[in-house]
């Protein structure tokens, strides 16, 4: 059966859940993956193409010969209601073209966030899965948070299987809707237990840095406890501390200026990131504590294990699962003793690789498609 997926992150930013699953269930079926493109955006990229610096397709293309992109052009401010009204006719007219154009008949409508959840009246007569990876109300506040708050109320409503990243969201949905299953997120393991398995250069730009060498693979944003990083850059002045991925227009990152073993490095290529994890002594996952945290099942603990790292994060429910593996910290000084720790088994070679990256086997992207595979069967096996 064919899926007409919506998805809220660009197919060419940095790779997490909705990518990760598109890939997975295109194995089995002709896969549609739907992200509009604002037209600033649209004009950037172009540039970026132009210089050279950008060769990736931003229209439509192919990754596979089941997974295709379409990423139509859009008018940016969604917030504008006159904008967002004129989006909704644009919208509409790029999927009538998409639907003739790909001959999709029967299929999935695969939604992925709130806000897409009015693309379910343009097909009343198709199948809804909404995969529910976020508290998406916690990024927001206002009225914002309301629509949001009325979105969800409103897909939940509409979708025939609801799947949760994290036992929190299961939990909440499972009281409005019997048909929710857990669907933890995971890691792309052997992509990156090549940290472990292979000997891999050092990239150049931490060629400069000092050991012990503390990382952060993924991009920074608002949630992320930067007051703690300073804290704890401060604590430990002989420890670099390096940032792989983009900086958020909302992350702030005041309290690390000025600090000189705090590096932001900007983003790499999602291939190259087991060479950085390679060269890391410790990954951490620096999240703001509280009811946002409380939902996330973080993609990047998973990756770090599979590259066989210790882990020291802040404190989350999700982690709960490792924490014979991770290191949970509730507060900076805990923080500052496990890195410590971390660094100490290192030392006197009581920290073995394989033991993080081997337990994290069963936590791949291809069984979380099966895991998918067997909801879709169950519920609508005989439209497959």
């Amino acid at each position: 059966m064919d899926i007409l997926y919506f998805s809220p992150i660009e197919w060419n930013f940095i790779k997490q859940r909705p990518q990760h699953l598109a890939y997975e269930l295109s194995r089995k079926h002709r896969v549609v993956y739907f992200y509009p493109q604002t037209t600033t955006k649209y004009l950037r990229q172009w540039l970026l193409m132009k210089k050279g610096r950008d060769t990736s397709p931003f229209i439509t293309g192919t990754i596979n010969g089941r997974l295709t992109l379409y990423q139509p052009l859009m008018l940016p401010q969604r917030s504008n209601v006159i904008l967002a009204r004129l989006n909704k006719n644009i919208s509409r007219m790029w999927l009538q073209r998409l639907i003739k154009k790909e001959k999709l008949r029967d299929f999935i409508l695969w939604i992925n966030h709130p806000h897409q959840a009015g693309y379910t009246s343009l097909f009343p007569d198709q199948l809804v899965i909404y995969d529910c990876m976020d508290n998406w109300a916690d990024f927001n506040l206002g009225r914002e948070r309301e629509l949001i708050e009325r979105e969800e109320r409103y897909i939940l409503g509409k979708a025939d299987a609801v799947f949760a990243s994290s036992r929190l969201l299961y939990d909440r949905i499972k009281q409005k809707r019997e048909q929710a299953y857990l669907i933890p997120n995971a890691a792309e393991v052997e992509h990156f237990a090549q940290a472990v398995k292979t000997e891999l250069a050092m990239p150049p730009d931490l060629k400069n840095l000092r050991k012990p060498l503390i990382g952060y693979v993924g991009t920074i944003a608002e949630w992320h406890d930067m007051e703690l990083i300073g804290l704890v850059a401060k604590a430990r002045p002989n420890f670099d501390f390096v940032f792989v991925g983009p900086v958020g227009g909302n992350a702030n990152i005041n309290e690390c200026n000025g600090l000189s073993n705090v590096h932001f490095l900007g983003s790499r290529p999602y291939e190259m990131l087991p060479r950085y994890l390679r060269h890391m002594d410790v990954c951490i996952l620096p999240f703001k504590t509280g009811d946002f945290a409380a939902s996330i099942d973080p993609v990047k603990a998973y990756e770090y294990l599979a590259a066989g790292k210790p882990v020291v994060a802040t404190d989350m429910p999700e982690l709960y699962k490792f924490e014979d593996i991770v290191r949970i910290a509730e507060n900076g000084h805990q923080f500052v003793k496990h890195l410590d720790a971390c660094l100490k088994d290192i030392e006197y070679s009581k920290h073995d690789p394989r033991v993080r990256s081997e337990r994290i086997l069963n936590h791949t992207w291809a069984k979380r498609g099966e895991e998918v595979e067997m909801v879709l069967a169950r519920h609508i096996g005989e439209n497959i």
